[in-house]
């Protein structure tokens, strides 16, 4: 895609923007190295299988085990406050 006057005159239309000379010329440039990027992204093969894992090291996880759980009274022991089967805390939403 080639840009000219009259393609950069129609998006400073478009984005309602007054450039100068100067800054045309600028917005030349950066578009051009735009496009040539974009062309480098669309020339790029993609057959390969895509990169899972950035880091060489795997992540070891440990296997899950069941394991036994807290009753209500020993989880409860320790608690500053609790209405019967519950840790009771401050009310903390306002109506």
């Amino acid at each position: 895609m080639h840009i000219d006057n009259e393609l950069i005159s129609k998006l400073e239309k478009l984005a309602m923007l007054n450039l100068g000379e100067q800054e045309k010329k600028e917005l030349v440039n950066d578009l051009e190295e735009i496009i040539e990027m974009m062309e480098i992204i669309k020339n790029t093969k993609l057959d390969e299988d895509p990169l899972y894992q950035l880091n060489p090291h795997s992540q070891y996880l440990r296997e899950d085990e069941a394991k036994s759980e807290l009753t209500t009274k020993e989880a409860l022991a320790n608690a500053p406050h609790k209405i019967d089967r519950f840790f009771a805390v401050p009310k903390v939403i306002k109506q």
